[in-house]
């Protein structure tokens, strides 16, 4: 049975997706229409389909075009297994996003003196958090950075009262507005360079117990080679924030004789 094909207004209307994100994916090489000989237009075929389709999941779920390439392109790639993973994050994600949902209204309510809350159910969501983190990355941190290491950070974390949390957020928010700063003018990381590399180890100290400068060279490492790590930084302060924020810990732990 010879397979469909459609032209490229058929896959607007089909997915919703301009002309102009077509032509671009095209041109990534993420889609691969041919052409109809008498009149040049585009026409795209079934996998075409199956691999917008996946785009658009993976672009939900938070993953960079560069990400999504790597992954379709690559030799093994399994759509059913794809989709079997994708039908199990998003599924985790629906949970966490319920909970939070769930939260903030009784944070309203609360605030409107109609419910008292207390901290327990303040936190039920980031304790949920914790576990859901602990499913995805639990094994390979501990392979990491050892058992002690992980099951102490998230003793921590289920611990953590509210003053502690925004103390985090608040540290947090600082870094991130001086990577912007030194993104934006360079010449302010002699001045802010050091207490970027504080903030973060501060930042580190409330969710780590038992943190140590070597533990520190570890985890940044991992913001230096896992893409996870990378967009989480970059997407906050701006494209280039994590390796630069990778630079300013690794001198100042070379300082510490690390």
């Amino acid at each position: 049975m010879s397979k469909k094909s459609y032209s490229s207004k058929k896959v607007q209307d089909l997915t919703g997706l301009t002309v102009c994100t077509l032509r671009y994916y095209d041109k990534l090489g993420l889609l691969h229409p041919v052409r109809q000989p008498e009149s040049n237009y585009r026409l795209y075929s079934e996998d075409d389909l199956d691999a917008i389709q996946q785009i658009m999941i993976f672009k939900e779920m938070g993953f960079k075009l560069k990400t999504i390439k790597k992954i379709l392109t690559e030799p093994t790639f399994d759509l059913d297994h794809a989709l079997a993973l994708q039908l199990k994050l998003l599924t985790k994600q629906k949970s966490n996003l319920e909970d939070l949902i769930t939260n903030v209204k009784q944070t309203i309510k609360m605030r409107k003196g109609e419910e008292k809350m207390d901290d327990t159910k303040k936190f039920a969501s980031l304790k949920k958090a914790v576990a859901n983190n602990e499913k995805l990355y639990g094994r390979e941190s501990r392979q990491k950075y050892g058992a002690e290491v992980i099951e102490k950070s998230n003793e921590q974390l289920s611990k953590m009262t509210e003053a502690k949390f925004n103390e985090l957020k608040e540290i947090e928010t600082q870094l991130v507005n001086h990577l912007q700063s030194v993104l934006k003018n360079p010449e302010k990381e002699p001045e802010l360079g050091y207490e970027i590399f504080s903030e973060h180890q501060q930042w580190l100290r409330i969710i780590m117990p038992n943190y140590s400068l070597k533990i520190h060279l570890g985890i940044i490492t991992a913001y230096e080679n896992d893409s996870r790590y990378q967009d989480y930084y970059d997407e906050k302060a701006g494209n280039g924030a994590t390796r630069l924020l990778v630079k300013i810990v690794k001198e100042n732990l070379e300082k510490e004789k690390i």
